[in-house]
């Protein structure tokens, strides 16, 4: 049972205290966390969820009177992570959570699948004709499996032992080494002998095993999250009998090779698989949350020092009894005879014993019972499969709703209530004359009933109020459970066969008897089901006194607290909060200063304040018209303070980047934000957005000052041309979070790092991370013009497609919106909506020739030659070989950005960033100029390590967009950069949808903007008015990528789907138009029915 503190924790977490927080020694003690009992799981959602508000839970170290009985101890080997004052975040303690799932459950389950393999497989031998081969009956394979559990049951005790003294960590590799070799081993089976002998050997050595790992996962888990993660827990060995199927289908084949039976080959090639997870579980098994670093798993483990934190005393403060006992330390023989008279959990061991018997019996002769039925032996072990599907489906659904309701007595009885209609069928129906499917359906659906054992098992651990009596229970639980199968393995007996209806009336007589019992242990004293409040307001504790291992009376215990009266400070914690609060931000104020930031930078040398302004709330900022690039200011700001900063790169470079640090508001995160094409200039039009968020925003101008479109500066400039390339951006990141960690130095300093940009902002976000994992948690790019020397030269060369204006190839600018309007015309249809957006630009079948012109037609229309140019801009650039180059633009883009004229940003980076002349005449551009620049990569710009894998472990995540229609920067080259990731890490066995998800928005332009199609995100560089931040009346992580980016960094939600918006007119104020959602590239969104302007009429598939 959780230990925690008694009825003043609901008005401490609630600030209703005159007194505030209690102090002791002068110091006072942080703000406690509102319980959050109600949200069990990972998945369910809740309205107002703050994953920035405190999670650290009321517990008996917040009393000052009584906390030095309960504190762990000094030889623990966690202790010196133990900290009563800290305190953490939801956001934080489900990141820890989701890493501990997939470091330590998971591989705990695929341990439990091994053990299942090599447990189970017998059952799949009986298909191949084991029992006839061995020349032995129906009663030797009962004996033979209640041998086996006989055994089990015996081996539990000292294996459960041998574990609590040498570690689990240590024990269970060594054990599942052992049991795979004797499994391996029943490849030589020869006699009735031989096969009592290796069922018994085996059992032994997996004895223990189950309890082991459930006391393991204690070390990690609070008590009601081990409820639905032990169903995974059972989930692995029900994935193990599936898998025993499949592998059983094919290893069955084999019989005859080498003269051998398919049965031995099956035993001996499952027991080596196992003894490879065997091995392998010396790595993947730390001794405990503050141990996991070694040479195996790294030389800082697994976890930093902060989740380290979060894991222990997240643990220590629901249950005070884990800091009892070292995680090596033996169950003395006074310890075990404790538990053991621990007489308060003998009704839930009752339970275990007979609980499965309805199931067990039937699933033990579910192959013998098919094979009678007339199936084949590959067909009995592929039908055995479903049930097992469905099982694992209803165990979940079972857990989940046990630790929902809180009725864990209520949800065991579901399981016996399952089993009766299906049970009474087997018992009054001859199936030997009834329809084979009829029965095959009508026993996997009795043996698909859902498993209450991980509910059990949760409620033993819960109820065990020292950690030798949750080892003990754990263990016990176990041998009566075996106990129970002793007896399932006797109930079916070969005088009763085919129809066993002696047998399944025992079974039904039992049936009853569990109903009775779960219903008796819910009012049974000591035993009753932990109630556990939406607020703390009755909470107790068990009381352990004089000694917590020395158990007196176990009766619930309410802790007397002082009162209102008796606490020291007449502020209660919010107002203290809120005093806090204008106490920072009148601190804030005081401090932006220059000398401020220049004291910040005074070890840097190369590092000068240009300004540190304060700018008043619904204030403006920004450099106007001498911001080329950026000339429209920041407005309508919260109170904050803006900040310039120059920095020398070279002898003959620097760069200038600027802050916007929230007076009051601040988030305790870092946003950066980019540039555009060649403009150089602090975008502080997206540095305000951010700053609505709470985000401390930065932006570099990369060493210069121009518009995106000039390139010129770049001329003898090679300095400044590696500012721009990455050197600024860098640079800007790594001071800029050390001036921001000085300023809010009362914080803890960032918790997350972020940044969001489109185009060469893009482009600068990923070459960051590419050069630099560590600077960014997670990255928002849009349209990221990675691939700088061919995006210049693709951008070139479509402008020289239409040049020069005499030639015949030539199409006149007023043809363009007649070529749009075909595509559209064409595609639009396709995509099965007509809706004026082209959808899915890659799926249509374009017909060129239909913009030819006739006689019937002289106008709107091209000639053969114009047609040839049109079909070289829509395709991909290749050279002489045929070989790739760079993607064409989408189709339904309009050609009139890039045919119009040859624009600079192809031009003027072959002019002056690669051969830095201004005498090179770009109309003689050909693909040898391409392949010098390849060479060169002015600045080291180009975003082409495909390899991010950096990035992906150290946690990043990335959420890419691109519009569908952007004539800057085609579609295909994110959807080309994304294949060659994918191409690269496939390999390396990642999943890219782990850390790295791609949006198309159909209709989109260059990183916003759509006449018809739904485009708003509130992505970098797609600001509606310089006041509006996120989404309008949507501002969550489903519609807002930013909220989407930070969700999933901080809490490991991933998004799905996003869902685009579009305003009328572009304005927000005007109301929405219509809504689309967003897939997972490679999935689009597909009309389905209704109304095609709101989400739900849309759905996310695979169009290919």
């Amino acid at each position: 049972m959780p230990t925690i503190i008694a009825d003043r924790t609901e008005k401490l977490c609630r600030g209703e205290f005159d007194g505030g927080f209690e102090k002791e020694d002068g110091l006072s003690i942080p703000p406690l966390g509102q319980p959050r009992e109600e949200k069990k799981f990972w998945f369910q959602r809740r309205q107002g969820y703050d994953p920035n508000a405190i999670a650290t839970q009321p517990s008996v170290y917040d009393d000052v009177d009584i906390k030095d009985q309960y504190a762990p101890r000094a030889d623990w080997e966690n202790i010196h992570r133990f900290d009563p004052l800290a305190r953490w975040t939801w956001g934080e303690e489900h990141k820890v959570i989701r890493k501990i799932d997939w470091r330590i459950m998971l591989w705990v389950a695929i341990m439990f699948t091994a053990m299942e393999l090599d447990r189970a497989n017998l059952n799949q031998a009986v298909a191949d004709d084991f029992l006839a081969d061995m020349n032995l009956s129906t009663n030797d394979y009962n004996l033979g499996n209640s041998v086996y559990a006989l055994s089990f049951l015996a081996g539990e005790f000292p294996s459960q032992l041998l574990a609590k003294w040498i570690g689990p960590d240590r024990y269970i590799p060594v054990q599942i080494i052992l049991f795979s070799i004797v499994s391996a081993s029943q490849f030589a089976l020869n006699s009735k002998a031989s096969f009592l002998a290796c069922r018994s050997l085996l059992a032994l050595l997996q004895g223990g095993f189950i309890p082991e790992c459930v006391l393991y996962l204690s070390y990690f888990y609070k008590h009601h999250e081990l409820t639905i993660r032990l169903s995974f827990f059972w989930t692995g060995m029900f994935t193990a009998d599936i898998l025993a199927s499949l592998i059983a289908f094919g290893l069955l084949h084999l019989r005859g090779v080498q003269g051998y039976a398919g049965w031995r080959w099956l035993f001996l090639i499952e027991g080596l698989i196992t003894g490879i997870i065997g091995i392998l579980s010396f790595v993947m098994l730390p001794p405990g949350p503050t141990q996991t670093a070694s040479w195996s798993r790294g030389e800082k483990g697994w976890f930093t020092p902060r989740e380290e934190s979060i894991m222990v005393n997240r643990i220590i403060r629901d249950d005070p009894s884990k800091g009892t006992m070292h995680n090596r330390e033996p169950i003395t023989l006074k310890l075990l005879w404790q538990s053991l008279t621990d007489i308060d959990l003998w009704s839930l061991y009752a339970i275990g014993l007979t609980f499965n018997i309805p199931t067990f019996s039937p699933s033990q002769y579910l192959t013998l019972s098919l094979k009678g039925l007339g199936f084949t032996t590959f067909e009995t072990n592929l039908l055995s499969i479903p049930y097992l599907v469905l099982k694992i489906i209803n165990m979940l659904l079972l857990s989940i709703l046990a630790e929902v309701t809180g009725q864990l007595a209520a949800s065991a009885v579901l399981f016996q209530l399952w089993c009766l209609p299906f049970l009474v069928y087997l018992r009054v129906v001859d199936t030997t004359h009834a329809s084979k499917w009829l029965t095959w359906a009508i026993i996997s659906l009795l043996l698909a009933a859902p498993l209450a054992h991980p509910v059990q098992v949760g409620w033993i651990s819960r109820n065990a109020n020292t950690v030798r009596s949750r080892a003990v229970g754990a263990a016990l639980y176990n041998m009566f459970l075996q106990a129970g199968v002793v007896i399932s393995s006797n109930i079916y007996r070969a005088d009763d066969a085919p129809l066993y209806r002696r047998g399944n009336s025992i079974l039904l007589g039992i049936l009853g008897l569990n109903v009775q019992s779960s219903c008796v242990s819910k009012w049974v004293p000591g035993d009753v089901e932990p109630q556990y409040s939406k607020t703390p307001s009755n909470i107790g504790q068990f009381n352990d006194s004089p000694s917590r291992e020395e158990k007196t009376d176990k009766s619930l215990q309410v802790v007397a607290l002082p009162s209102s009266e008796q606490l020291e400070s007449p502020m209660s914690p919010s107002s203290m909060t809120a005093v806090a609060m204008l106490a920072s931000a009148a601190l804030a104020s005081a401090l932006c200063t220059p000398e401020t930031f220049t004291s910040f930078l005074a070890d840097k040398a190369e590092a000068t304040v240009n300004f540190a302004q304060a700018v008043p709330q619904n204030g403006s900022f920004g450099q106007g018209s001498a911001n080329v690039a950026f000339p429209i200011n920041a407005t309508q700001l919260p109170a904050l303070c803006a900040v310039g900063i120059n920095v020398k790169s070279s002898e003959n470079s620097s760069y200038n980047f600027g802050l916007f640090l929230p007076d009051e508001t601040w988030n305790e995160r870092f946003i950066t934000t980019g540039n555009g094409g060649y403009g150089g200039g602090i975008n502080w039009p997206d540095m305000g957005r951010f700053s609505h968020y709470g985000f401390a925003s930065m932006s570099t101008d990369t060493g210069h000052i121009s518009g995106s479109g000039d390139g010129t500066w770049a001329l003898n400039a090679p300095e400044t041309v590696i500012d721009w390339g990455y050197r600024a951006m860098h640079g800007s990141v790594v001071l800029a979070k050390e001036i921001i960690t000085n300023y809010y130095s009362a914080n803890e300093g960032i918790k997350y790092s972020y940044y969001a940009s489109c185009s060469t902002g893009g482009r600068q976000g990923l070459r960051e991370i590419q050069l630099h994992p560590d600077s960014f948690d997670g990255i928002s790019v849009g349209a990221p013009a990675w691939w700088t020397p061919h995006l210049a030269g693709a951008t070139l060369w479509q402008g020289l497609y239409n040049y020069p204006e005499s030639a015949p190839t030539h199409i006149d600018p007023s043809l363009f919106a007649t070529v749009t309007a075909e595509m559209k015309k064409q595609c639009d249809p396709q995509d099965g909506l007509v809706d004026n957006i082209v959808s899915d630009p890659y799926g249509c079948n374009f017909d060129f020739e239909a913009l030819l012109c006739t006689s019937s037609n002289s106008t709107a229309c091209l000639t053969a030659a114009q047609l040839t140019t049109l079909y070289k801009f829509y395709n991909d650039w290749v050279d002489t070989d045929q070989e790739f180059v760079f993607p064409g633009v989408s189709l339904g883009t309009d050609a009139s950005f890039l045919m119009s004229s040859v624009s600079t940003l192809g031009s003027d980076f072959f002019n002056y960033f690669v051969f830095n002349d201004t005498e090179y005449d770009f109309t003689q551009f050909t693909y040898k100029d391409l392949q010098v620049a390849d060479a060169i990569n002015p600045g080291n710009a180009s975003a082409h390590d495909f390899d991010l894998s950096p990035f992906m472990k150290r946690g990043g995540k990335i959420l890419k967009y691109h519009g569908t229609a952007d004539s800057l920067i085609p579609t295909g080259s994110s959807v080309y950069f994304y294949r060659k990731v994918l191409q690269t890490l496939r390999p390396k066995g990642i999943d890219l949808d782990d850390f790295y998800r791609f949006f198309l928005i159909p209709d989109m332009g260059h990183c916003s903007g759509s006449t018809t199609g739904p485009w708003y995100l509130s992505g970098g560089s797609q600001s509606l008015t310089g006041a509006t931040h996120s989404v309008p009346r949507y501002e969550d992580a489903e519609h807002d990528i930013i909220l989407a980016m930070m969700k999933w960094v901080e809490s490991d939600e991933a998004p799905d789907k996003l869902i685009a918006t579009k305003f009328v007119k572009d304005n927000a104020a005007a109301g929405v138009q219509s809504q689309r959602p967003l897939c997972v590239y490679p999935k689009q969104a597909k009309y389905i029915s209704g109304d095609p302007n709101v989400p739900e009429s849309w759905e996310c598939k695979s169009l290919y």
